[in-house]
């Protein structure tokens, strides 16, 4: 049950690889645009943490303390959902499962990156994660069955922001090429 249920067609263990980045480069934009106190609504129809909590997670540690997630929950106290993930483990386009980035074979390298990785529990506890959370959208007798990730987020600094935006465009195309 999918929003595009052709999707599986396509599909291959390292789409979700190439989603993270495209996800993280749209989120870093967003990002940048906020003025101090905005707000950017960050949501994907993902089920995959690479595409969502590591997207989210890569976005805090590049902003380095510019961006904060928002405690939502007081807003529609009636909502159901359910915490976000904290570890997972990435899938390589070989099929092979890592654990953490410094498992990562060096021909992988090109394909995977640190910020496809879960955050270490200190990092987890700084950038408030435990913040995020996802909306089954059944649970809101919606028809599509599928699943919503939803943060929000709050920029504290658009100065610091900027800088960090521009490190990280630097870093990406390092890392990845673009």
């Amino acid at each position: 049950m999918r929003k595009n249920p052709t999707i599986w067609r396509s599909w291959n263990s390292s789409t979700p690889l190439s989603l993270h980045r495209l996800q993280l480069r749209l989120l870093m934009r967003g990002l940048e645009l906020l003025k101090p106190g905005g707000r950017l609504v960050y949501s994907t129809c993902s089920m995959n943490p690479i595409e969502d909590e590591a997207v989210i997670a890569g976005a805090l540690k590049f902003c380095n303390g510019s961006v904060e997630l928002v405690d939502t929950s007081s807003l529609l106290p009636g909502l159901k959902r359910t915490n976000g993930v904290n570890t997972w483990k990435v899938l390589t386009k070989n099929g092979e499962w890592i654990s953490s980035y410094k498992e990562t074979p060096s021909n992988l390298l090109h394909t995977v990156h640190s910020s496809m990785f879960p955050p270490t529990a200190l990092e987890a506890d700084t950038y408030q994660l435990n913040r995020w959370y996802f909306i089954l959208l059944h649970n809101l007798h919606t028809c599509t069955g599928t699943c919503m990730y939803m943060y929000v987020c709050t920029c504290t600094c658009i100065l610091d922001s900027r800088i960090q935006y521009m490190h990280y465009h630097t870093q990406i195309h390092v890392c990845y090429n673009l």
